[in-house]
């Protein structure tokens, strides 16, 4: 069946989900379903461009939103109106339904913060992060002098009162930085090593940086967030 309803299974009455595919194209990557799970968004990637894609889980029916030679990891604002997607040379802003993307050029990555409030992100080289309110559109930045790095990834917690910042040093030294709303430093993790995937995960109790590795030859952890 293709209902995508939970079943019981006979041995051990445990509930069993059911997969329902939605798309068929095979060139669809970058998943990412919406807070009330009604949609979901992905990058359709063709030989000359990226498209992103919303799909309508209700109905079933998808809807191209951006169109461009190079997107890729939409996420979504808690209120399911808009999309942050990744392009060659900026961060971008879409509307659900589509429309003019909002671009926020130089900024390598970015990440809602404050319940979708804000966006945080960092240019190639970290020295900096720029807050931008999204209601009314004042930015400002956050001196982060100690970490003049290139930058991996940004995170925020739900109340956007931490920020993490996966930064590297070369191919050597990666280094997963968290942050008040300030500023401030609160912890560091540090990985020496071939890393080629770092990520970063905030709880909204007890904050922690996490960093993970393909290949690993050590690493230490500076101090507790």
């Amino acid at each position: 069946s293709s209902s995508g309803t939970p079943v019981a299974t006979p041995a051990t009455g445990a509930r069993k989900p059911r997969h329902r595919r939605v798309t068929y194209s095979g060139c669809d990557f970058d998943p990412a379903i919406s807070r009330d799970g009604k949609f979901l968004a992905f990058v359709r990637r063709g030989h000359e461009e990226s498209v992103l894609m919303v799909h309508d889980r209700a109905s079933g029916s998808a809807i191209p939103v951006y169109r461009g030679p190079y997107c890729h990891s939409p996420a979504w604002a808690p209120d399911g109106s808009e999309l942050l997607a990744l392009v060659r040379d900026a961060v971008i802003v879409v509307p659900r339904l589509g429309g003019v993307p909002r671009r926020l050029p130089n900024l390598r990555r970015a990440a809602w913060s404050s319940g979708g409030t804000r966006i945080v992100g960092g240019r190639a080289t970290v020295s900096q992060l720029t807050v931008i309110d999204r209601r009314a559109g004042d930015t400002s930045t956050l001196d982060l002098g100690a970490v003049p790095m290139i930058l991996l990834d940004v995170a925020c917690s739900a109340e956007g009162d931490r920020i993490a910042v996966a930064s590297c040093e070369g191919e050597i030294r990666h280094v997963v930085t968290v942050l008040d709303a300030h500023g401030t430093v609160l912890g560091t993790s540090t990985s020496i090593g071939t890393s080629t995937n770092i990520s970063t995960r905030i709880g909204t109790g007890t904050t922690a940086p996490i960093a993970t590795r393909s290949a690993r030859k050590g690493s230490k952890g500076d101090k507790p967030a």
